[in-house]
C-alpha cells in the first residue's frame, strides 16, 4: 500500500520513465535488505555491484541538476517499500497460500484507503475511463498473483532480472501515451542499474551452484 501510494503520487510530477528507472534498483535494495532480515551473506563483489546500482539511481534522478524534482524522494520511498514487500513475499512463499497473501496485502490496503476514496470519489464518465479503471484492477491483481506463484517455483535471485523488461515497456508507454521521451540521464542511469542488477543475479546463481 505504501509503495503504491508513493508511486502514484510521484507520477503526478515525474515522467513514467523516471519512476520506473528508480524502481529498477529493486534487486539491489533487496540484496541489501536480505542481509539483516534474511541473514543472507553478501560478498564484496555484490556489495560493489550494489554501490554501482546506487550510482545508477543518482545518475537517473540528477540531484545536482535542474531536472531534479522533490517527488523523486517519493519514488525512492516506493522503491524501499516495494523491496520490503518482495523480501516478505520470499519469507512467506510456500508457507502461506497465494489467496491468503493476496487477501491480506490487498484487503488491508483497501480498508485503510476506503475513507479517502469515498471522500473524493467520482464515477468514470466515459466507456474508455471505465475500461482503464477496471483494467488497472485486473492487471494489478494478476501481477501480484503471478509474482507470488513465481516465488513458490523459483528463487527470488532468479526472478529479479525480469523487472528490467519494464525499461522497454515504460519507454514505449511514455512515448505513445504521454508523449514523454526518456532523457539521456534516465537511460544512462537505467543501464548502470541493469548491469549491476544482472551481475548480482549472476553472482547469486554462481554461489548457489
Amino acid at each position: 500500500m505504501g509503495s503504491t501510494m508513493c508511486n502514484f503520487t510521484a507520477l503526478q510530477y515525474l515522467p513514467i520513465t523516471v519512476t520506473t528507472t528508480i524502481m529498477f534498483a529493486g534487486p539491489v535494495v533487496v540484496t541489501l535488505l536480505s542481509i539483516p532480515i534474511l541473514k543472507e551473506k553478501v560478498g564484496l563483489r555484490r556489495i560493489m555491484a550494489v554501490l554501482a546500482g546506487f550510482s545508477g539511481v543518482v545518475i537517473a534522478i540528477q540531484p545536482w541538476g535542474a531536472a531534479f524534482h522533490p517527488a523523486m524522494f517519493l519514488s525512492l520511498g516506493a522503491l524501499f517499500m516495494a523491496s520490503l514487500y518482495m523480501i516478505m513475499t520470499r519469507m512467506l512463499a510456500g508457507v502461506e497460500a497465494n489467496s491468503t497473501q493476496q487477501i491480506w496485502s490487498s484487503g488491508i490496503a483497501a480498508a485503510a484507503l476506503m475513507r479517502f476514496v469515498l471522500t473524493g470519489w467520482q464515477w468514470p464518465e466515459a466507456p474508455l475511463q471505465w475500461a482503464v479503471f477496471i483494467a488497472v484492477g485486473l492487471v494489478g491483481a494478476a501481477g501480484h498473483i503471478c509474482a507470488t506463484i513465481a516465488h513458490c517455483w523459483a528463487d527470488a535471485s532468479l526472478l529479479a532480472p525480469v523487472i528490467y523488461i519494464q525499461i522497454f515497456q515504460a519507454a514505449f508507454v511514455g512515448v505513445l501515451v504521454f508523449d514523454t521521451w526518456p532523457t539521456v540521464w534516465t537511460l544512462g542511469g537505467g543501464m548502470v542499474i541493469i548491469v549491476s542488477g544482472l551481475y548480482i543475479w549472476q553472482r547469486e546463481r554462481s554461489v548457489a551452484r
